[in-house]
């Protein structure tokens, strides 16, 4: 047919109907609070061999082999007959019974991706992966601080897109999901909608459990919303 156009989407949002919908410079904003904690817990499985949340596992191994000219870091069988992995296996400085670190909440991981994510790997990997990591550090730092800086942003605009194609050189396939291709909007929505404290789900994730704490019969909690 002619005109018809092919394309990935099969919904369209309601809020396109609005009448002023158009003229949104930004119809919609990521929350960072999710995107930026679902990137930590990316990281620290990967980095920290957390076996259900792992992304360099077997299948991401052989994806690599098939879609990635990156011939050092195909699986391979050593002398004693283990599998080479790509992260160092640091579950000696976490929880010995479970290998993994329980419990964070997305506050958590805010402070481990602002504060401690330069400094908890330095030493373990090499400098061109820790490197990495700190960018990733002063970039989130800065997207989350109380004045937004335009020159910064605009910088910002040009360079995360370098630093996701670092991620990419360094991290397996199924590492680079969706969330973390979204920092390439982040500096983008700061210049248009302001700081973050303004738009993140920081608040809205407080009211709701102090509207939570005040329900009494939890199996009769439908009947107030």
């Amino acid at each position: 047919m002619v005109g018809l156009k092919e394309h990935n989407w099969t919904h369209k949002s309601i809020i396109r109907e609005l009448p002023y919908a158009e003229a949104l410079m930004l119809p919609h904003t990521i929350d960072l609070m999710h995107q930026e904690s679902n990137v930590a817990e990316s990281i620290i499985s990967t980095c920290f061999d957390v076996t259900d949340k792992l992304k360099d596992n077997i299948k991401a191994s052989k994806d690599m082999a098939l879609i990635c000219d990156r011939l050092a870091l195909e699986l391979r069988v050593s002398n004693k007959g283990h599998e080479n992995r790509y992260g160092a296996n640091l579950r000696r400085a976490v929880n010995l019974k479970t290998g993994k670190l329980t419990g964070l909440k997305s506050h958590d991981y805010h402070v481990i991706m602002e504060r401690l994510l330069s400094i908890m790997f330095r030493g373990y990997f090499k400098d061109e992966l820790w490197r990495i990591f700190a960018e990733l550090s002063y970039v989130y730092r800065e997207l989350c601080a109380n004045i937004v800086s335009k020159r910064l942003m605009k910088k910002f605009e040009k360079e995360i897109p370098l630093l996701v194609c670092k991620l990419e050189m360094v991290f397996p396939p199924g590492f680079m999901n969706v969330m973390q291709h979204l920092l390439v909007h982040l500096a983008w929505e700061d210049l248009v909608g302001g700081p973050v404290q303004f738009r993140w789900m920081y608040p809205i994730e407080r009211g709701l459990k102090r509207l939570k704490a005040t329900v009494r019969n939890k199996a009769s909690r439908g009947l107030y919303c």
